[in-house]
């Protein structure tokens, strides 16, 4: 979470101090039409996140993007939300990564036959797909590449 306050400057703009919780300061400028989207916009850039991940507060409310940026009262907080991603698996032998934000495929994880279950751990980012062959894959998704691979039938000899 990080609180900003709006302030005129001494040119033409004016400007927000984002303030994060180390205490950095993040200065932006806006002018006095812009909306609380361009806003948003602007801060997504500055903090390397998509724009739909931030959700911006003004005394315990989230500001709506039609909103103008400087009729915003009191101090302005701004929350980054973790991205919406999932893991799906079907019978073309993959495991796919989606951003349910951005609606696109982030990556794709080919496995040995189709894919009957996935289960994801997303603290440490790694997935287990079991696929139609007893076969497991244990996949890094932050590198995208499969740490590890079970044969069921042999595990178990079946």
């Amino acid at each position: 979470q990080v609180s900003a306050q709006v302030r005129v400057t001494h040119c033409s703009m004016s400007e927000l101090a984002v303030e994060l919780l180390s205490g950095q300061i993040i200065n932006t400028c806006f002018e006095e039409g812009d909306a609380v989207n361009k806003l948003r916009q602007d801060l997504g850039k500055t903090f390397g996140v998509a724009p739909t991940r931030l959700r911006l507060l003004s005394e315990g409310c989230e500001l709506s993007d039609s909103q103008l940026v400087a009729e915003v009262a009191g101090a302005v907080s701004a929350i980054v939300v973790p991205a919406w991603q999932v893991l799906s698996g079907s019978n073309a032998k993959v495991l796919e990564i989606w951003d349910l934000d951005a609606m696109e495929c982030l990556g794709m994880l080919e496995e040995t036959a189709g894919v009957r279950a996935v289960s994801v751990d997303s603290t440490f980012q790694y997935a287990v797909g079991l696929c139609s062959d007893a076969t497991l894959g244990f996949w890094d998704l932050e590198n995208m590449e499969q740490t590890r691979y079970c044969d069921l039938r042999r595990a178990l000899h079946l």
